[in-house]
């Protein structure tokens, strides 16, 4: 099956979900095979699909805060938190997707993996602004795309520059990229002390 017809099946799911609303959401494991395609084009339209649904998914706040917001005791509200449990763990699939397209060997792929991490942390925090949580921002995902991001011997210019220029554009995002680097060289240097106590006590 060439690529052509990956793409249009990629791409007729997504059409699927979104005009079918929650009822097609199962759709979206459909998705995730193609995530670990050998052609880029395959992965790349993978990425864009579910990055489109989960945008909206985000914007009704299905996910993101959606899970404080519910009443277990409310009339519906057992069957709306299984709901977005299971919503909630296809996202999380989803970043952690995103978080290996970062180590390809692939600028190409790493490039857009981490736009789209950013992407959905501005419309994360959007939307819970518009929830009256103004101060909400999901540094778990930031965190682990930075991680993934610098722990990475393909780590390229092109993902370099593209970090560098989300820092640049935002001193937010200048402040929590400072940040998450001190934590990781901070760790980088526990672990290598850890190392070398290990060696001393086994010389001795």
């Amino acid at each position: 099956m060439g690529d052509r017809t990956h793409l249009e099946n990629i791409q007729a799911i997504e059409r699927r979900i979104s005009t079918g609303g929650r009822k097609q959401l199962n759709g979206l494991v459909e998705l995730f095979p193609f995530l670990q395609a050998t052609s880029p084009l395959v992965v790349l339209q993978a990425v864009q699909s579910l990055r489109t649904i989960f945008t909206e998914l985000i914007r009704m706040r299905d996910v993101g805060l959606a899970l404080q917001e519910i009443d277990p005791a409310s009339k519906d509200g057992t069957k709306l938190l299984k709901y977005r449990e299971w919503l909630l763990a296809r996202y999380t699939a989803f970043q952690n997707a995103l978080f290996e397209l970062l180590r390809s060997p692939e600028p190409g792929i790493q490039v857009p993996a981490f736009n789209t991490v950013m992407h959905l942390l501005h419309h994360e925090s959007a939307a819970a602004t518009a929830s009256g949580h103004p101060k909400f921002w999901n540094r778990n995902l930031f965190v682990n795309a930075i991680t993934y991001a610098f722990n990475n011997k393909h780590c390229s210019d092109a993902l370099l520059h593209c970090i560098e220029g989300y820092a640049k554009k935002h001193g937010d995002i200048m402040l929590r990229l400072f940040d998450t680097l001190s934590e990781l060289v901070q760790q980088f240097h526990e672990l290598e002390c850890a190392k070398s106590a290990q060696v001393e006590h086994f010389q001795i």
